[in-house]
Formats: C-alpha cells, sequence, structure tokens
C-alpha cells in the first residue's frame, strides 16, 4: 500500500508492509490481512483468511438457535398453561428464551456480514473510506458487483460456500478496484521506495 508521499505504507507499530486493506490490531498486536473486526466472541480476528468461516460460523449458529426455538416451543406453551414453576421448567423457559435471542443476534450480525460482502466492503472500512494518493476517498473502491464481491469471499462454488471449507479468491494482498477508478490514485503497493523501507525504524 502506498501513501500519498509515494512510499509503502510500514505499519508503525510492528513494522511490516501493509498491504491494501490491512490493519495492525491493538488486541491481537499485529497487521491482518482485511481486517474486518476483532470478535470478543471468539477471540480472534476477522479477516481475510476466516471472514467466510465467520459467517458460517453465525449462519449455522442461527439456525441451531432457531432449531432448539422451535423444539422447546410446545413445553414452553406447556409453561405458561399450567404455570407450574419447577425448576426443569424454568430451565425449559430459559431454553427458549435464550436460544431465541441468540438465533435472531446471529441472524441480524449475518445478514449485516452478507451485505459488507456484498458491497466488498469490511466493517472498518464502513468507518473510514479507502484514501488514494491525490487525498480523496472512494468507500465502494473495491466493489466490482455483487456477484463477483460475494464469490470473492464465498467462493464459485455456491454448495461449498454454506460450509467452512476454504474457497475464497486472491491472496488478500492484491485487490482489483471498481472500474472508474483512476490507476494513478490507486493506493498499491508495487511502486516502492526501498530507501522508505530501509530508514523506517
Amino acid at each position: 500500500m502506498v501513501g500519498r508521499d509515494g512510499n509503502i505504507n510500514v505499519c508503525s507499530i510492528c513494522g511490516i508492509i501493509k498491504p491494501d486493506r490491512a490493519h495492525h490490531c491493538s488486541t491481537c498486536n499485529k497487521c491482518v490481512l482485511q481486517l474486518d473486526h476483532h470478535c470478543p466472541w471468539t477471540n480472534n480476528c476477522v479477516g481475510f483468511h476466516n471472514h467466510k468461516y465467520f459467517i458460517v460460523f453465525l449462519g449455522w449458529g442461527a439456525v441451531y438457535c432457531f432449531y432448539i426455538t422451535v423444539t422447546s416451543t410446545p413445553f414452553f406453551i406447556e409453561f405458561w398453561s399450567f404455570g407450574d414453576l419447577t425448576v426443569d421448567r424454568f430451565q425449559v423457559l430459559f431454553l427458549f428464551i435464550v436460544s431465541l435471542m441468540f438465533g435472531i443476534c446471529q441472524l441480524v450480525l449475518g445478514g449485516y456480514h452478507c451485505y459488507l460482502v456484498g458491497r466488498n466492503q469490511t466493517t472498518l472500512e464502513t468507518f473510514g473510506a479507502p484514501k488514494f494518493r491525490d487525498g480523496t476517498s472512494d468507500p465502494r473502491a473495491f466493489d466490482l458487483g455483487t456477484k463477483t464481491n460475494l464469490q470473492q469471499v464465498f467462493g464459485r462454488n455456491c454448495f461449498l460456500a454454506l460450509f467452512p471449507v476454504m474457497t475464497t479468491l486472491g491472496d488478500g494482498i492484491h485487490w482489483t478496484y471498481r472500474t472508474g477508478t483512476d490507476d494513478s490514485r490507486m493506493l498499491d503497493h508495487g511502486r516502492t521506495s526501498l530507501i522508505a523501507l530501509n530508514s523506517t525504524p
């Protein structure tokens, strides 16, 4: 990634070259390719190598939670019908409410991430659009169309897209910019200054 001065971008914390869309995670203390966010629930960064796994995890997690909700519904109805608050009935009530709540949360979060993938954006990029050499920014700089965007993360096989297998396209370092983006403005990491690299502490 090239900065406004034309030199390669180097992480000021860990000192490595930062490709486009890479960011340093203060929690993990390392740079992550196409960093989306740090997830406290999985205690891990969500980025290029596991973004698909994260979304698939949310999807199947929601399915599982709703399955529990549906199968516990008859017992939930029975609880309210008889109103006998015993320990076992309370556990069913708790199970129904928690599974429904987590199912909705995972469905909403998974849907939001699918929306971002469809726009080829990360959570971080929604807060700050990628900047170019001339100082301008474009929030849709990497948007190649919904179909292509989805294929970059989930792959071209629709069946395998539903399972936790690596089908993500690309290498997380080189990115294609959307049509209409001027090549001279791109923040690519191909134009480099070795002097800048050697002088970086």
